[in-house]
């Protein structure tokens, strides 16, 4: 479990096809990924995860 702070506009596109895939795409300008440890951090202009 992550904990996502970002800032700046923010689009989140959710497709669902049933028995097939579930896709969720998030674009960011900015954002911060913390672990649950509180370890790490990233900053990427655009990430996509499936």
């Amino acid at each position: 479990r992550r904990q996502i702070i970002y800032g700046g506009r923010t689009e989140v596109t959710v497709q669902s096809e049933v028995g097939k895939y579930t896709m969720v795409t998030l674009t960011m300008d900015h954002y911060r990924s913390i672990p649950k440890f509180g370890q790490g951090e990233q900053t990427n202009e655009d990430s996509r995860g499936r």
